[in-house]
């Protein structure tokens, strides 16, 4: 018999012994239980389900790396290093299969490597020509507004709205989609991340 307590694994050994005990009444089948031995064992194996705290948790770090970039790029600092930070840190290149289709690329508009993801966020890379730089904008303020989870164990989406507010104030609104893992350290990170633009009737 197992069961969890704070994401630990117990383990509870039992018997069942069956014998005839006398009572007032006469000799009854008399059913006797009892716990044999108690073990307790670090959930290793189980993984606990990902939770919405830690995808908004991991969306504000997005959010504010996002506004991070730009506002070292206003202040000429080094924005190159933040961004790469940025993606380093929250996307799994390098670990998992990454699918990375933003919002606004069209020619090379899937960015399954390091380097691609980089240079949508800052430009300056010949392979990718038309990338200006998303984060260099530069953006002020990102939110987002989930519309639903899937949650599992080992992997997780989140669909929603993000809005971008710029530094004049105005503010456009993105549709997106965000597929998320753990890592070696229980960390989530993204795999999936698709961004477009609300259709609009002509």
């Amino acid at each position: 018999m197992v069961f969890f307590l704070n994401q630990t694994l117990v383990k509870i050994l039992y018997f069942y012994r069956y014998r005839k005990k006398s009572n007032s009444i006469g000799k009854q089948p008399f059913l006797e239980t009892g716990v044999y031995k108690n073990r307790t064992t670090k959930n290793t194996n189980m993984v606990p389900i990902i939770t919405r705290e830690e995808i908004q948790e991991i969306q504000e770090k997005w959010a504010s790396g996002l506004v991070g970039i730009g506002k070292s790029y206003i202040e000429k600092r080094n924005f190159q290093k933040a961004a790469a930070e940025h993606v380093q840190k929250l996307y799994g290149y390098g670990e998992e299969t990454v699918l990375f289709k933003p919002t606004m690329a069209n020619n090379k508009q899937f960015r399954k490597t390091f380097e691609a993801a980089l240079s949508y966020f800052i430009g300056g890379n010949p392979e990718f020509p038309n990338d200006v730089g998303f984060a260099l904008k530069p953006w002020k303020d990102v939110r987002f507004e989930n519309s639903d989870f899937i949650l599992k164990e080992r992997y997780a989406i989140a669909m929603g709205n993000y809005f971008f507010t710029d530094y004049e104030g105005s503010e456009t609104k993105v549709e997106y989609t965000f597929g998320f893992y753990r890592d070696e350290n229980q960390k989530l990170k993204i795999h999936l991340h698709h961004s477009s633009v609300p259709y609009k009737r002509t």
